[in-house]
């Protein structure tokens, strides 16, 4: 089974991946964004399959200067070839 390359949105300080967004409540920063609550873990990440995809969920989840946009790789597991 090959690989395949994707993106997700992750916490710079924590590495953390972004499965969910508060859009309930917005918090301003210091320069006048308005950014969301980012529910993030270890163990579930949304994944966008092309880059494009995951600038317009960057945009459309409200993430801060806190979070970037990396690379993963899914490997696929069992299954039928």
């Amino acid at each position: 089974m090959e690989e395949i390359m994707s993106y997700a949105i992750i916490n710079k300080r924590t590495k953390k991946y972004v499965y969910g967004t508060d859009y309930s409540r917005d918090h301003v920063t210091k320069d006048g964004k308005h950014t969301k609550n980012q529910f993030t873990s270890f163990g579930s990440a949304i994944v966008y399959a092309d880059l494009r995809g995951a600038e317009r969920g960057f945009e459309h989840r409200g993430c801060g200067q806190g979070y970037e946009i990396q690379e993963v790789k899914i490997l696929p597991v069992g299954g039928k070839q």
